[in-house]
């Protein structure tokens, strides 16, 4: 199986392998094992390494997005979600902030 990465080295896609030589952005390494609930793989030039990712994923490997607040959220502020592969940006909130609604 052709383990297939973008440019940045994040884990894309994987195909049967083809006659010839393996694409440039291709591996046969083996994938790191599920489930990948909070990371998702990068090849390093030498492995597969596991990184964070809090993004909402569906198919194959869905996973639920990890809700966080900002500071300067407020208790009505509803949760962000991560679009990227990466941390959580730095201060962020897990929990979402304490006091009265401003709206009720």
């Amino acid at each position: 199986m052709n383990h297939y990465f973008t440019e940045d080295g994040l884990y894309s896609h994987s195909l049967p392998e083809g006659k010839g030589r393996i694409p440039r952005n291709a591996r046969r390494a083996s994938l790191p094992a599920d489930p990948w609930t909070g990371v998702w793989p990068r090849w390093n030039g030498k492995v597969w390494e596991m990184i964070e990712d809090h993004r909402k994923r569906d198919g194959a490997h869905a996973q639920e997005g990890t809700p966080y607040w900002l500071a300067g959220d407020t208790a009505d502020t509803p949760p962000r979600y991560m679009t990227t592969i990466g941390p959580l940006p730095e201060g962020a909130l897990t929990t979402r902030p304490e006091g009265e609604p401003e709206n009720g």
